[in-house]
């Protein structure tokens, strides 16, 4: 872990070959997947204490918040709880790092009671407007979209679902983990809008995606 936040620190972004950029704190740089369990949750603690200390321009260009990173702490309420102390100390309400833990406040409260997720969603709105990170927006609608979709409204959650999924590709290539979540949502409101063979097509392509680059196993 050391070595990898060392590297992290030290050149953040990797190019691959479609001229996307992947964070090293968040993806392999030799695999360009993302990390997973422990050893993404430790990155992102690496991170954070990196980045607090850096002019607010440079911390907001990490995409601190980004649907990975937020879903790399959905069961870690323990470090959610960690970064949300941090984050609003010293920073505007409107600080990407800050929208993020409150989105994981939303996250967490998403199975248990989607209608108060929601409503926690959308009195995030007015700031979210305001920030200019466009990572964080993305994540915010990926999150949005998701509740809608739990909540039967997926006719409201298919335009956000459709953006998030254009986006990832567009920024971090049609093979990134971020890129496949985004189009899994995307077909699984289709489905559920009885567009049932687009959806599948959806599906499919990204069952080949994982298939291509995880391999058959």
């Amino acid at each position: 872990v050391d070595c990898l936040a060392e590297m992290a620190a030290r050149d953040e972004w990797v190019t691959v070959a479609d001229g996307a950029q992947l964070s090293r704190w968040m993806t392999c740089a030799t695999c360009h997947q993302l990390y997973t369990g422990a050893l993404s949750v430790e990155l992102i603690r690496r991170k954070w204490r990196h980045h607090r200390n850096l002019p607010v321009s440079r911390e907001t260009r990490s995409v601190l918040s980004s649907v990975a990173t937020a879903m790399a702490l959905k069961d870690e309420a323990d470090v959610a709880e960690q970064l949300r102390e941090e984050a609003e100390r010293g920073m505007s309400l409107d600080h990407p790092s800050v929208l993020l833990v409150e989105m994981d406040r939303a996250l967490h409260l998403r199975a248990r009671n989607p209608r108060a997720a929601l409503e926690m969603l959308r009195e995030l709105g007015p700031r979210m407007e305001r920030c200019q990170d466009v990572g964080t927006r993305m994540a915010y609608a990926y999150l949005v979209a998701d509740v809608l979709r739990v909540l039967g409204r997926s006719t409201e959650a298919l335009p956000l679902a459709i953006a998030c999924a254009e986006h990832a590709q567009k920024t971090s290539g049609s093979d990134s983990e971020l890129a496949c979540t985004s189009t899994f949502l995307h077909a699984l409101i289709l489905i559920e809008l009885g567009r049932v063979r687009e959806g599948k097509l959806k599906l499919t392509q990204v069952l080949a995606t994982r298939t291509r680059v995880l391999g058959a196993d």
